[in-house]
């Protein structure tokens, strides 16, 4: 059996321990309350609806043509997509 000097020394340590971590701002892990937790938002899949898709070109040029946000997204210069533009969809002679 411990004699009442070790049991002094182990609750003294545990006392300056609990004022060590208070004054240095260390705490325990706070538990994790799923009900609380805001899910992640999740990334949109690209959808196959015709829009309007906007390229830039490293010369400098801008071209809008008819495409799939799945098929705009993948071509290089990628600049924008729109479901609903009417610059694709524009005859040049009206």
């Amino acid at each position: 059996m411990m004699n009442f000097r070790t049991l002094i020394l182990v609750f003294a340590f545990s006392y300056l321990c609990s004022i060590a971590t208070s004054v240095l701002g260390v705490s325990p892990e706070p538990t994790k309350d799923t009900k609380n937790q805001e899910s992640a938002p999740k990334k949109e899949k690209p959808s196959k609806t015709q829009g309007c898709c906007r390229i830039k070109y490293e010369g400098g040029g801008i071209d809008y043509f008819p495409s799939t946000e799945e098929e705009c997204v993948a071509k290089s210069g990628f600049q924008s997509f729109e479901k609903n533009s009417a610059l694709c969809f524009q005859s040049l002679w009206d």
